[in-house]
């Protein structure tokens, strides 16, 4: 059974798609309105909904990770790593972080400029950055994991949200380098951000599961 606030959060999702093809089949008329539906663009809705939404995901298993306190210091000081990361992630979406880093990366760019290689417009980042933090939630899933023992179905949703996040967000963005124009273009953003989305409210998912499985109460 998905929980009403997961239903909401996957038709939201869903909204801001549609809201961002109509917007694009009008015309992009008023650029006002273009700005603050467009997928593509940042300090806009989807860039508040996506830091949301990833908010929620460190709040819930903030609340998880605080309910095992009373285990040896290493092992919370671990357990932490989750919705502080998570928390990042939200932050990332408002102050653009991996993008500043990702063009600090070009000077690892013989020449020191992404225009010389097939990834003109994202750079590097998804190589020097994401493949890295791919590896560390990796592990810090494990870990944790190993140490709590999780449910299989808590086990597929933070996985799957994960996966579906980092694979949309590091897999599908690299499409951007070739596809800049006309309904392939729309249609890479679209993938790429519902993708986003889609991982964010199963990370949500993963953290409601994660404080019932923990005997917890939300009130």
């Amino acid at each position: 059974m998905i929980p009403g606030i997961i239903q909401l959060l996957f038709l939201g999702n869903t909204l801001l798609v549609i809201l961002y093809l109509l917007n694009a089949l009008l015309g992009d008329s008023a650029s006002w309105l273009t700005q603050f539906l467009d997928l593509n663009d940042e300090n806009n809705l989807p860039t508040w909904y996506s830091s949301i939404q990833l908010f929620l995901a460190a709040l819930l298993t903030g609340i998880y990770v605080w309910s095992l306190r009373k285990e040896s210091t290493w092992k919370v000081v671990l357990y932490w790593l989750l919705p502080l990361t998570l928390l990042f992630l939200s932050l990332d979406e408002m102050a653009m972080i991996h993008e500043t880093l990702g063009d600090l990366s070009d000077a690892l760019i013989p020449g020191g400029s992404r225009f010389t290689t097939p990834f003109a417009i994202t750079g590097i980042w998804m190589f020097v950055i994401g493949i890295p933090f791919i590896m560390f939630m990796l592990v810090l899933g494990f870990l944790i994991h190993t140490f709590q023992h999780w449910p299989r179905r808590i086990q597929i949703l933070f996985l799957g949200g994960l996966g579906v996040f980092l694979g949309s967000a590091i897999g599908i963005e690299t499409l951007s380098n070739w596809l800049r124009i006309g309904p392939e273009y729309y249609l890479e953003v679209c993938l790429e951000e519902y993708g986003e989305m889609t991982g964010e409210t199963l990370l949500i998912w993963a953290g409601l599961e994660l404080v019932r499985w923990k005997g917890l109460r939300l009130s």
